[in-house]
């Protein structure tokens, strides 16, 4: 899945699922630094198209990279803004 949704990506640059799923599949794959700007992609898309749950999952993702490294007081913060942007 990680090939389809990059090819996926690389076709639809703004494809907002696509930036999601991206982002999931590098996390479960362990690939963290990765997952980590596919989130991040996934915020500046999200701010823009004026998508507050896609903008909910964008900083899930992050905050799950940060947990997996032990940094329990960012993923915290991302959570909570996950929480102020769905609403």
């Amino acid at each position: 899945s990680l090939k389809l949704f990059s090819q996926q990506v690389s076709v639809e640059p703004t494809g907002l699922f696509a930036w999601d799923a991206l982002a999931g599949s590098y996390f479960s794959e362990g690939l963290h630094d990765r997952a980590t700007a596919a989130a991040w992609k996934l915020v500046d898309l999200a701010l823009v198209e004026k998508a507050p749950d896609l903008l909910a999952r964008a900083y899930h993702h992050l905050a799950l990279v940060q947990m997996e490294k032990q940094r329990d007081d960012l993923a915290i913060d991302y959570l909570r803004r996950g929480i102020l942007a769905s609403g």
